[in-house]
């Protein structure tokens, strides 16, 4: 479900000399022809924009030097802003993204890929000798009475799925399964065919408050398996192979969430949901949104908030998006989509008196093979009647995280 992997472009300059030193002489003490230029910086684009533009500071807005497919060359000497616009097939986003000391700031459009049809469901039928449940490409069926059928609802295609049979005590899967027409599997028997488990209980820290509502799937060959952390018993490494286990777990309530997704191994015996986003209101003042916030999370990377509305034309999306050493150097407690640089079409944002979703949202990036997890807090409404819609992880952004 996630899968940004991290980039990095030799640039010829670092953060340590991207700002004139505090002992330097004032600008208009140096003669003409020795004026230093300001520091340049790349900033990786990895979706071509119809409209792209920046500023140094509170300077005026220019254009950006492109310097290779995915790079343009910005020259800056503080905090410092850029705005862009994507216009495709599916709607627009217009996004203002405020940076300061990143050695390799990137902005990326938001926008789903073209629509395309769902492959047609077909059912996948079958016995289990033993009570237990059985997992398959998103549907899943169970019984403690045994033995007993299953149908199981699953999205055809030309490749292969996997399905996995749990049971008290013993696990199962099976690979390679066929899923271009309606299939009858052989029956499952655990006692002959399932491998044992091992209970091996988790401890959550920061867990859920009497208002939230706790979920959590561990997610192996296509499947999602729920969890139980005081009973849990993780398939056994004879039946992974050389996979890689992942874990996601949710704290929600109708407007928030805290979210972690991190690496499963054997030696793991925890996992941290962040604290919550507090404090956080959201503001209207014209075609202007904005949110403002109380207390951040300690040890998160940035903050975004996000704007949607469905429109006859398709999704329109606006977003202001603060990196960590932006919100370090300022202080910042609020975002808002308060800029027009020339040549901005106002049409790219969104009727603020129409329905519409808006989130705020912090992270923590995430390197999974240290077991540095992705965290993520969330506060997230509907507005002026929008159609109430659960509270979700962000899937409007590629949440860095590097496999």
């Amino acid at each position: 479900m996630m899968g940004l992997v991290c980039t990095t472009l030799g640039c010829g300059d670092s953060s340590e000399n991207r700002h004139i030193s505090a002992d330097a002489a004032p600008a208009d003490t140096a003669p003409a022809d020795t004026a230093v230029p300001p520091p340049a910086v790349p900033l990786q684009v990895l979706n071509e924009p119809q409209f792209l533009m920046y500023r140094d500071g509170a300077g005026p807005w220019m254009q950006p030097e492109r310097v290779s497919t995915q790079v343009y060359r910005l020259e800056v000497t503080t905090t410092y802003d850029v705005v862009a616009a994507w216009v495709t097939s599916e709607g627009t986003q217009a996004a203002l993204y405020h940076f300061a000391d990143e050695s390799l700031p990137t902005i990326y459009r938001g926008l789903p890929g073209p629509t395309s049809q769902p492959p047609p469901r077909i059912e996948v039928s079958g016995r289990m000798l033993q009570a237990g449940a059985v997992y398959m490409r998103g549907d899943s069926a169970m019984s403690t009475s045994a033995p007993w059928p299953y149908t199981l609802v699953v999205e055809s295609g030309t490749s292969t799925a996997a399905l996995v049979a749990v049971g008290a005590d013993r696990m199962l899967i099976r690979r390679g399964i066929d899923v271009s027409s309606p299939a009858a599997l052989d029956a499952i028997d655990l006692s002959s065919d399932g491998t044992p488990t091992v209970a091996k209980p988790l401890t959550l820290v920061n867990g859920p408050t009497a208002e939230e509502t706790l979920s959590a799937a561990l997610w192996w060959s296509g499947v999602g398996l729920p969890v139980s952390f005081a009973t849990f018993r993780p398939p056994p490494a004879s039946l992974v192979g050389s996979e890689t286990l992942q874990m996601t777990i949710e704290a929600r309530t109708e407007r928030e969430l805290r979210y972690c997704y991190g690496r499963y191994t054997d030696d793991r015996t925890s996992y941290t949901l962040p604290a919550a986003l507090t404090g956080v209101s959201f503001t209207e003042s014209g075609d202007i949104a904005g949110a403002t916030w109380g207390t951040r999370p300690p040890m998160m990377d940035g903050v975004a908030l996000d704007v949607e509305a469905q429109t006859a034309e398709g999704l329109r999306l606006v977003t202001v998006e603060a990196s960590p050493s932006w919100l370090a150097a300022t202080g910042a407690t609020s975002l808002a989509f308060d800029v027009s640089p020339p040549g901005f079409d106002p049409s790219w944002k969104i009727d603020l008196s129409g329905p519409y979703y808006r989130a705020l949202v912090t992270w923590r990036n995430g390197v999974l093979p240290n077991n540095i997890d992705y965290l993520l807090s969330q506060v997230a409404e509907e507005a002026h009647g929008a159609v109430a819609r659960p509270v979700a992880t962000r899937t409007i952004r590629p949440p860095g995280i590097r496999q």
